[in-house]
This record gives C-alpha cells, structure tokens and sequence, in this order.
C-alpha cells in the first residue's frame, strides 16, 4: 500500500489508507476526509508520528462517515 486508497472487500468491508502532515497550534483540531464514505461508520482509526520535534500529543477519533 502507498499514498492514499481504499479497497472495499467482497464482504462489505472498507480498508482506506493515506498519510499527511499537520501543524498547528496546541489544542487544536483537523479533520481529514476519508476518500469514500463509509455506509454506516468507521470502526477504527490507526495513526503513528513519523518524525517528532518536541513534545508531541496525538489522538485519533472518528467524526462521522465521511
């Protein structure tokens, strides 16, 4: 897998990848899209930091369904 796609299984299931960059100030929120919407929700978000400069805090949440 590379870059951003997904791939919708025979059984239903959806399988979306991509990466990115943020920056910006403490506390604050982005919202990434996810290339196609998911038909009832997203069951789960996975996300590491390549490349860390000081103290960094992530979280991951799904938002809605797209």
């Amino acid at each position: 897998m590379s870059g951003l796609g997904y791939q919708k299984l025979p059984s239903g299931l959806i399988l979306q990848w991509g990466s990115g960059g943020y920056t910006g100030a403490s506390g604050s929120t982005q919202l990434a899209p996810y290339l196609i919407a998911y038909p009832n929700t997203a069951l789960s978000i996975t996300g590491t930091i390549g490349a860390a400069m000081g103290t960094v805090y992530m979280g991951f949440q799904v938002a809605n369904k797209s």
